[in-house]
C-alpha cells in the first residue's frame, strides 16, 4: 500500500512500504523527520537535527557529492542548540588562551585559568572587575575542553530554570557535565524557586569537587554576596578552591578581535 499524503502535518503514514528517509517497513519512529511535522522543507530534517544537503557543482568539481549546511535550517537549528545547551557563541567562540592579551594586572588569573583547564577540577572563581577578561578566560577554558564543558550565563540559566517542565532535564544534564562554567553569577535574578534549583547545582560541584570542576565568573567579590546568594559566597571562599582577582581593561584588545571577525 502507498504512503498516504497528510499535507496538513508534512507527515507521511507507512503501512509495508519502505520509509523513503530511514529505509524501515512501516516506519512510525519519532526519531525518522517523516513522522515529524517540522521538518525542514530544504533538507528533510526535524527540528533537533540541523540538516545537509549536497553541493550543486558537476562532476570533476572538488565539491561534487559533498554534503554542505542546509542553507534553510542550519545557522538557525545549531544557535538553537548552542542556546539550549549552554554553549558559547559570538565572539567567545574564537576566545582562547593564545589570543587573551596579558598584563601584569590579569596574569595571576590567565595563569590560575590554564592551570584549570590543565587539570579541571575544584572551583575557580575570577573577579571583579569589569572588562577585565573573565569572560575571554572562561571561553578560553570551554574551547579548550570542548565537549567535557558546558558555559552558561547565569541570567539565562536562571530564566531556563523557571520553566519548571525543563528544571530537572536542565539539571540533570548539568550533574553530568564534568565541568560548568557560570559567567556573570551576580547579574542573575533569584527567586526562592532558582535559588533552590542552583543550590541543588552548587551542592553538587561542592560534594563532588575532587572529581568534577566549576568555573565562576563574578562581577563582585566573594564576601559581598548576601541574601539568596550568601551560601555561594562562603563556598567560593573555602580553602581547598582558589578565587583569582582579575585587573586591568582588556576591552582594547577585545574590540580589536572583533574587528578581526568582522573583516
Amino acid at each position: 500500500m502507498n504512503g498516504t499524503s497528510l499535507p496538513k502535518l508534512g507527515l507521511v503514514e507507512f503501512e509495508g512500504t519502505a520509509c523513503p528517509v530511514c529505509g524501515y517497513i512501516g516506519c512510525h519512529s519519532s526519531y525518522c523527520p517523516n513522522n515529524r511535522g517540522d521538518v525542514c522543507h530544504v533538507c528533510g530534517m526535524g527540528a533537533d537535527a540541523p540538516g545537509f544537503v549536497r553541493a550543486d557543482a558537476a562532476p570533476g568539481d572538488d565539491n561534487f557529492g559533498k554534503p554542505i549546511p542546509c542553507p534553510e535550517c542550519y545557522a538557525p537549528k545549531m544557535a538553537r542548540l548552542a542556546r539550549d545547551n549552554g554553549q558559547l557563541d559570538g565572539e567567545l567562540l574564537v576566545n582562547t588562551f593564545d589570543n587573551f592579551h596579558t598584563t601584569d594586572t590579569n596574569r595571576a588569573a590567565y595563569n590560575a585559568a590554564r592551570e584549570f583547564a590543565d587539570n579541571p577540577t575544584g572551583w575557580l572563581t575570577l573577579y571583579p572587575d569589569y572588562g577585565g577578561g573573565k569572560s575571554h578566560l572562561c571561553a578560553a577554558i570551554a574551547n579548550q575542553l570542548g565537549k567535557k564543558c558546558r558555559y552558561f550565563n547565569t541570567p539565562d540559566l536562571t530564566s531556563s530554570l523557571k520553566d519548571f517542565d525543563k528544571t530537572e532535564k536542565i539539571i540533570s544534564d548539568i550533574s553530568r557535565t564534568p565541568v560548568i562554567i557560570l559567567d556573570e553569577l551576580d547579574k542573575a535574578h533569584v527567586s526562592s524557586w532558582t535559588r533552590e534549583q542552583l543550590q541543588r547545582i552548587f551542592d553538587h560541584r561542592y560534594r563532588n569537587a575532587a572529581t568534577i570542576g566549576l568555573v565562576i565568573a563574578t562581577n563582585i567579590a566573594p564576601e559581598q554576596f548576601d541574601g539568596p546568594l550568601q551560601f555561594i559566597g562562603e563556598r567560593m571562599r573555602d580553602d581547598r578552591f582558589k578565587c583569582v582577582e582579575v585587573r586591568g581593561n582588556n576591552r582594547g584588545f577585545v574590540s580589536k578581535l572583533r574587528s578581526k571577525m568582522q573583516r
